[in-house]
C-alpha cells in the first residue's frame, strides 16, 4: 500500500510541476511574440485611420479671415525653414484643458482667463519666419478658442511670449 501512496504523490507532483511550466510557456509566448504583433496591428490601423482623417479635412494651419483684426499673414512657401505643416493632432471643442499640440498651449485659469503658450521655432536668427511662424500660431489659438466659445473678446487671454499680445 506504501508503494502506491508513494507513486500517487510522485504522479501528482510531476502533474503540478508540468501543468506550471505548460502555463509559464504559454504566459511568455503570448507576452512576447502574440501580444507585440497585437499591438504593432492596433498602431497600423491608427496610423491608416489618421492618414485617411488628414485625405478628408483641408489644411489646419491656413489663416483664417477675422472680422475684427485683419492683419494680413504671407505665409512662405518652400525653402523657408520653417515647418507650415498642418497639425498632427488639432485639438477638438470637447477636450480637456489643457490644450496642446505642435503649435500652441492652451490653459484655461479661470472661465474666461486663458493662458496661450506659443511654439514658434527660431532658425539662424531669422526674426521673419519666427514673427510669421508665432502671428499664424496666434491665429490659430484664437481660432480654436472661438470656435469653441463663439465671442472670446471678453475673455483675457495670457499669451507667451509675451510679445505675441501685440502681433
Amino acid at each position: 500500500m506504501k508503494i502506491q501512496k508513494n507513486t500517487s504523490k510522485k504522479a501528482l507532483i510531476i502533474f503540478v510541476v508540468t501543468a506550471a511550466v505548460l502555463a509559464t510557456v504559454a504566459l511568455a509566448l503570448w507576452f512576447f511574440i502574440l501580444k507585440p504583433n497585437s499591438d504593432s496591428q492596433q498602431k497600423e490601423d491608427e496610423t491608416n485611420t489618421s492618414q485617411q482623417q488628414e485625405t478628408e479635412t483641408p489644411n489646419a494651419t491656413a489663416p483664417e479671415q477675422n472680422t475684427g483684426n485683419t492683419d494680413s499673414i504671407d505665409i512662405p512657401s518652400g525653402g523657408t525653414g520653417f515647418n507650415n505643416s498642418p497639425l498632427e493632432n488639432p485639438p477638438k471643442n470637447n477636450d480637456p484643458y489643457p490644450i496642446e499640440n505642435e503649435h500652441y498651449r492652451i490653459e484655461q485659469n479661470s472661465e474666461k482667463k486663458f493662458t496661450i503658450t506659443l511654439f514658434p521655432i527660431l532658425n539662424n536668427g531669422d526674426m521673419s519666419n519666427y514673427n510669421s511662424q508665432l502671428r499664424l500660431f496666434k491665429n490659430e489659438a484664437s481660432k480654436y478658442l472661438s470656435d469653441r466659445y463663439g465671442n472670446i473678446s471678453s475673455f483675457e487671454l495670457i499669451w507667451n511670449p509675451s510679445n505675441a499680445a501685440d502681433i
